[in-house]
C-alpha cells in the first residue's frame, strides 16, 4: 500500500531554529476540516463504534481508542507483528454486532511473516490477545511491499478482505495463492458456497476477484443496480492508478495490463488516472469511499471520494447509477497531506486519516462560515533562563478573509494578543505555548513547545558515510554518537534509528524505529522495487534527559548499470518481473537486484507460431537473474512451432483453461495443456484431435510428460465434441497413479505401471463399447478396462494433456500415433469363444490378416482348461500354421498359439504348440505332457500337422525352416484354431497372430510327397491361405 510518501512530510528534522505546528490543508470553501486527534503513530485504518468511540489501527500492531475526541494513552491491544517496511497492521473492521459480541477483525503481518485475517474479542477498552481466531492466512513469506489490507462487511453478512501481490507480480493471476486478490469469507472463516472458485481444484476458495496489484482500499455500493458490489482502488505500478467495479470471479489483468487496455481479456477499470509526471513520477490510490452521509448537499450524494497519499489529493467522482461510467472528476482537497483512509462517520461527516504525521480529521459543511487556521512558531524553542523567545503566527489566516484576532497563552500565567509577540521565560520548565485565532465565531488553535533550562543535544552518524554506495543484497552497518551540553556523552538508551526507502521525492517506510542501540545493521532487499531513482536514508534521533531531541541523517545510494532485455525475433515479447515488453527494454538498474525473465509459452507473428528456444545467458524460459556489476544485454531467441497436420486441429477445452498448444514435427506430436482436471464437474485440457465417424481406434506412445501434479494426465481420447462436459473415454498416463482408463467424468479403472518414456496406449470404439489397453512394446497389449457410452456417430479422436494445475502447463510428447478403423469380426468359417468358463470373458477381432485375441483363464494343464479359442472344423488330415507377433506378459506361463482339440468342451483331448513369455516355444498334450522347443520370444512361428491320428508340433524362426518338437495322438474329427490363455484368471491377455493358414488333406499329402519329413524339412507345398479382411 504505502507506495510513496511525500518527502516534505518526513518529520525527522536535522536542525531547527524555528519550530512550527502541524498545518492543515483546506477542502472546498463551504467545508471545515477539523483535527480530531493527533499523536497517532503511523495509523493505517479506523472504525467508528457507539458512544463516541473510534478505534484506530497503527502499523506497529497497536489499536488505539479515541473517546469523544480524546486519544487514550494505552492501546486496546498491541499485536505481535512483523512491522518493518510496508508490513504490519493494515486493516480493521468491527462486527455489525460489535456492541454485543465485541468482535474486531484485523488484517496484519504476524511475527511468523505471514499475512493473516483474524478476529479478536474486545471487552470495554481492551482487546483480549488470547481471543484470536485466525480466519485466513497466506502460506507465502511476506515480502517488503504491497500488502493491501481493507476489511469490510457486506450486507449479506460476508466479509471481504484485500491482499496485495506481495512484491511478486505473477501472484496476482495465480489462483493457488492469496496475494493480489480480494477475498470473501463468512465471519467464522468458512467459505460461502457461491464463491466463484469454491470447489475448483488447486484454487483458493476464498478468492472473489483476482489480477489485482494492491487493492488497498475499497467500499461497498449501497444502492442502485449494483448494490452490494465493491468499488476498489488498485495501486498501480509504472503508469496508472485504477478504480474497479469488482465482479464475481473477474480477472483485472495485473501484471499483464495496467489501466485501460483495448481488446484485452480482462475486466476494465471504471476510472484511471496517470502518475508519470515528475517530480512524483508515481501515485498511490489509498482511499475509496462512497459518500452516503446526507450532510454535504445533493451534489455529493453517492459521490465516490478517492485519495492519493503520494500526490496528496482528495477528489470525487460523479458516476451513473451502476457505478460503471464517470460523469465528472472533481477536486476536493488538492493539498490533503497523506490520506490512507476516508470513511463516512455516523454524524454524516467525512473523516480523513493521515499516516504522516498520524492525524485524524473531520470534514463537514461549514454552515456559511469557515473556521480560521492557526499556525504558530517559536525561535529559539530551548535555552537557559532567562530565555527570550520570538513567536510568529505567520501563515494563520481565515479562508473567508474575515478579520482574525490572536491570543497567545505562554503557559506561565501570561498572555498576549499581538500577532507576533516576544516573551521572556524566567523559570526553568517545559511550556506548551498555545495560539488561538478567532474570526469572532469560530476558532482554531496551534501549540508550540518551549523548554527553558535545557539545550538540545547533538547527533552524529559515524557510519556509513554519507553517499556510501551499495548493491542490493548488501548488509549496511550503521553507528552513531550523541552529546548534550548538560548531560555530556549520551548512551545507547538515548538513541533511535529509522531507515526510510526513498523513491524520487517520496518515501516508503522501511525499518524502525529501532530504539536503545548505538549501532546496528540492515540488508538491502533484492526486490525489483529498488529502482535507479531510489535510495535509503538512515536517520538518527538522540534525546537528552530533558526530552529535547536532535536528528540527523545520511543517504546511501545504489550502484547503477544499464540493463537491456530484447528479443531476437521481431514482433515477439518477453516479461520482466511478470510485466510484458515488446522488442527491447533498456533501463538503468540497481546492481544486485533480482529480476525474473520469462517468455509467453506461445506467440504469434504474421500467423507464424513461435516458442522459446534460448536465453543468451543459458537460462530456462523463466529464470531469475541478479543484476550484474556491468552493463549487460539479455537476448531471447525463439523457434518456429509447426502446427499439427491436416486433418488434425487443436482445442482448449474448458472456459478457465489457459491457452495451450500442440505441434507436430518428424512424427512427433507435442501437446502442452493446462487446466485443473478432467473429472467430476471439471473438464479442462488441451486437445489435438481429428474427426472420427463411427468405429475407430487410436494408438500412440507417450514418450514424455511434465510432472505438474501426481494426477496430471496425458494420453488418447475419444470425445463426443470439443465442448466442455461432452462425453468421453480416455486412456491416461499419470506421473504417480499409473496408466488408467477414465470415462464420463466418474469412471476410473487401472493404475497399471509403465516405463516412463515408453507408455503405449490404445483406445478402441466399437459401437457403444470403448476398450482401453496399454503396452510396453506396442505389440503385446494388456486390457485396462471397457465401458459402455452412448455417443453420436461423428465424434472426435485424439491426444490430450491436462496439468491438473491451471497455473502450469504439462508438456506431453507422443509418437507412433495411428488412427484407424476397428478390426472387424473374424471371417468365415472361423468361430470364437471361451472354453472352460474363464472368470473374465475373452474376445477376438481380425484386420488385414492379423488376429487379435484376448483370453483369460487359469491354464490348460492338469484340471484346468480355460482359454479363448478361435477355431474351425477339421475332418481328416490337415495342418495349421501361424506366427505369434505379440503376447502380453500376464504370467510366465501365459500361452498363445495353435491348437487341435477334439471338441470345444472343457477337458476334451488336445494338442497345442504355443509361445510363453518366459519359457519359450512349447508343445503340450493331454493336460500332463509338455515338451520344450528351442525358440524364445516373439515373433515366433508355430505349426500343428495331423496325418491319420498323429499330430506333430513344429517351430520355425522364419516360416521357412521348420523343426519338429513332439508328436501326439488325436483321433476323430477335431477343431483346429488359435488360442490364448493368460494363466492368470483375473487378468486378460491380449495377443496378436498373423500369417495364419489352415491346409486340408490335399495340401498335407502334397507336402509329404514333396519330400518333407516330420523332423526337419523345407516347406515346398502350397502357399498359406491368408485370411484377409
Amino acid at each position: 500500500m504505502f507506495k510513496r510518501i511525500a518527502f516534505a512530510i518526513v518529520i525527522l528534522l536535522t536542525s531547527a531554529t524555528l519550530t512550527a505546528s502541524t498545518a492543515t490543508a483546506a477542502p472546498p470553501a463551504d467545508f471545515d476540516k477539523t483535527l480530531i486527534s493527533d499523536g497517532l503513530n503511523v495509523p493505517t485504518a479506523f472504525r467508528f463504534a457507539s458512544g463516541g468511540r473510534i478505534l484506530v489501527a497503527e502499523k506497529d500492531g497497536a489499536i488505539r481508542l479515541i473517546v469523544n475526541g480524546v486519544l487514550r494513552a494505552d492501546p486496546m491491544i498491541t499485536l505481535s507483528t512483523a512491522g518493518a517496511d510496508e508490513r504490519g497492521l493494515l486493516g480493521l473492521e468491527l462486527d455489525p454486532a460489535f456492541d454485543t459480541n465485541g468482535y474486531v477483525y484485523v488484517g496484519y503481518t504476524h511475527t511468523d511473516n505471514r499475512n493473516r485475517l483474524s478476529r479478536f474479542t474486545a471487552t470495554g477498552s481492551t482487546i483480549d490477545p488470547g481471543s484470536e481466531l485466525v480466519l485466513l492466512q497466506s502460506d507465502q513469506e511476506s515480502n517488503v511491499f504491497h500488502h493491501g489490507g481493507e476489511i469490510r462487511f457486506a450486507p449479506d453478512g460476508t466479509l471481504y478482505w484485500s491482499l496485495g501481490m506481495n512484491t511478486i507480480n505473477v501472484n496476482s493471476e495465480q489462483l493457488g495463492n492469496l496475494h493480489g486478490k480480494i477475498h470473501r469469507i463468512n465471519p467464522d472463516g468458512t467459505i460461502p458456497g457461491d464463491n466463484p472458485f469454491a470447489g475448483v481444484p488447486g484454487a483458493e476458495p476464498s478468492i472473489w476477484a483476482y489480477g489485482l496489484r494492491n487493492p488497498f482500499r475499497f467500499d461497498l455500493i449501497g444502492s442502485g443496480p449494483n448494490a452490494g458490489r465493491l468499488l476498489s482502488g488498485d495501486v498501480g505500478g509504472s503508469a496508472w492508478e485504477e478504480i474497479n467495479l469488482i465482479e464475481r470471479g473477474a480477472n483485472y489483468g495485473w501484471p499483464k495490463a495496467e489501466g485501460l487496455c483495448d481488446g484485452c481479456p480482462y475486466a476494465q477499470p471504471v476510472h484511471t488516472y496517470p502518475h508519470t509526471a515528475p517530480p512524483a513520477s508515481a501515485g498511490s490510490i489509498t482511499s475509496v469511499e462512497i459518500y452516503t452521509g446526507g450532510q454535504f448537499g445533493s451534489q455529493y450524494d453517492n459521490a465516490v471520494f478517492f485519495a492519493d497519499y503520494t500526490l496528496g489529493f482528495i477528489k470525487y467522482l460523479k458516476m451513473d447509477d451502476e457505478f460503471r461510467s464517470v460523469i465528472s472528476v472533481n477536486d476536493f482537497d488538492t493539498a490533503a497531506g497523506t490520506p490512507v483512509q476516508l470513511t463516512t462517520g455516523p454524524d454524516g461527516a467525512l473523516y480523513q486519516l493521515n499516516i504522516y504525521p498520524g492525524e485524524l480529521y473531520r470534514i463537514a459543511p461549514s454552515g456559511g462560515n469557515r473556521a480560521p487556521e492557526a499556525k504558530a512558531a517559536a525561535s529559539p524553542d530551548n535555552g537557559l533562563a532567562p530565555l527570550r523567545v520570538r513567536f510568529s503566527s505567520a501563515g494563520s489566516d481565515d479562508p473567508d478573509n474575515d478579520p482574525i484576532s490572536y491570543r497567545w497563552d505562554f503557559g506561565d500565567g501570561t498572555t498576549s494578543t499581538r500577532a507576533n509577540p516576544s516573551h521572556t521565560f524566567f523559570r526553568n520548565g517545559k511550556y506548551q505555548v498555545k495560539l488561538t485565532v478567532s474570526d469572532g465565531t469560530k476558532t482554531d488553535t496551534a501549540t508550540v513547545p518551549v523548554q527553558v533550562g535545557n539545550r538540545r543535544p547533538s547527533a552524529t552518524i559515524t557510519a556509513p558515510a554519507d553517499g556510501f554506495k551499495y548493491d542490493a543484497g548488501d548488509t549496511i552497518s550503521f553507528a552513531g554518537t550523541g552529546t548534550d551540553p548538560e548531560d555530556g556523552r549520551l548512551g545507547p538508551a538515548s538513541m533511535s534509528w529509522t531507515v526510510m526507502f526513498h523513491h524520487a521525492d517520496h518515501v516508503h517506510p522501511f525499518l524502525g524505529p529501532v530504539d536503545g542501540v548505538a549501532s546496528g545493521e540492515f540488508t538491502i532487499p533484492r526486490a525489483p522495487d529498488n529502482l535507479a531513482n531510489t535510495w535509503y536514508r538512515i536517520h538518527l534521533k538522540v534525546t537528552d534527559s530533558g526530552g529535547l531531541t536532535r536528528s540527523t541523517y545520511v543517504d546511501v545510494k545504489p550502484n547503477l548499470v544499464t540493463l537491456t532485455v530484447k528479443t531476437g525475433t521481431p514482433g515477439l515479447s518477453f516479461t520482466v518481473d511478470g510485466i510484458p515488453h515488446n522488442g527491447t527494454l533498456t533501463e538503468t538498474a540497481v546492481v544486485g537486484v533480482e529480476r525474473t525473465l520469462d517468455v509467453p509459452p506461445l506467440q504469434y507473428a504474421n500467423d507464424t507460431r513461435y516458442q522459446f528456444a534460448s536465453w543468451s545467458d543459458g537460462g530456462d524460459a523463466a529464470h531469475t537473474i541478479v543484476t550484474p556489476e556491468r552493463d549487460t544485454v539479455y537476448t531471447v531467441d525463439f523457434t518456429e512451432l509447426p502446427r499439427p497436420p491436416d486433418p488434425w486441429v487443436e482445442t482448449n477445452v474448458g472456459a478457465r483453461t489457459q491457452d495451450g498448444w500442440a505441434s507436430y514435427k518428424d512424427g512427433e506430436f507435442t501437446v502442452n495443456g493446462s487446466g485443473w482436471d478432467i473429472w467430476d464437474t471439471t473438464d479442462e485440457f488441451h486437445y489435438a484431435n481429428r474427426p472420427l465417424s463411427g468405429d475407430g481406434r487410436i494408438t500412440a506412445r507417450l514418450t514424455s510428460q511434465t510432472d505438474t501434479d501426481d494426477w496430471a494426465k496425458a494420453g488418447v481420447m475419444i470425445k463426443e465434441s470439443t465442448q466442455a462436459g461432452a462425453r468421453y473415454a480416455a486412456v491416461a498416463v499419470t506421473p504417480d497413479n499409473g496408466v488408467r482408463m477414465q470415462a464420463n467424468f466418474n469412471e476410473d479403472d487401472g493404475g497399471f505401471a509403465y516405463q516412463p518414456g515408453n507408455a503405449w496406449l490404445r483406445l478402441t470404439r466399437s459401437g457403444d463399447t470403448f476398450t482401453a489397453e496399454t503396452s510396453d512394446d506396442g505389440t503385446n497389449w494388456t486390457r485396462i478396462g471397457t465401458t459402455t457410452l452412448t455417443m453420436a456417430k461423428d465424434v472426435t479422436i485424439g491426444l490430450f494433456s491436462t496439468a491438473h494445475d491451471n497455473t502450469e502447463f504439462s508438456k506431453a510428447v507422443f509418437d507412433s500415433v495411428d488412427v484407424s478403423g476397428v478390426p472387424g469380426p473374424v471371417p468365415e468359417p472361423w468361430t470364437c469363444g471361451d472354453v472352460g468358463d474363464p472368470r473374465l470373458p475373452g474376445s477376438a477381432a481380425h484386420e488385414n490378416g492379423t488376429f487379435t485375441i484376448t483370453g483369460a483363464g487359469d491354464d490348460i494343464w492338469a484340471t484346468s482348461d480355460q482359454f479363448h479359442y478361435c477355431h474351425r472344423q477339421l475332418d481328416g488330415d490337415g495342418r495349421i500354421t501361424a506366427r505369434v507377433t505379440g503376447q502380453a506378459d500376464t504370467d510366465d506361463w501365459a500361452k498363445t498359439g495353435v491348437m487341435m482339440k477334439q471338441s470345444t468342451q472343457a477337458g476334451s483331448p488336445y494338442v497345442a504348440a504355443f509361445v510363453t513369455p518366459e519359457h519359450g516355444v512349447r508343445t503340450q498334450t493331454g493336460f500332463d505332457t509338455d515338451t520344450a522347443g528351442t525358440q524364445t520370444g516373439t515373433p515366433a512361428w508355430v505349426r500343428l500337422e495331423r496325418v491319420g491320428d498323429t499330430v506333430t508340433a513344429y517351430e520355425s524362426p522364419d516360416g521357412q525352416q521348420w523343426t519338429a518338437i513332439a508328436t501326439a495322438t488325436l483321433s476323430g474329427p477335431v477343431t483346429v484354431g488359435l488360442f490364448v490363455t493368460s494363466h492368470n484368471g483375473s487378468v486378460p491377455n491380449t495377443s496378436t497372430l498373423d500369417s495364419v493358414d489352415v491346409d486340408g488333406p490335399a495340401e498335407v499329402e502334397a507336402s509329404l510327397h514333396n519330400g518333407m519329413t516330420s523332423g526337419s524339412r523345407e516347406d515346398q507345398g502350397c502357399g498359406p491361405l491368408i485370411f484377409g479382411p
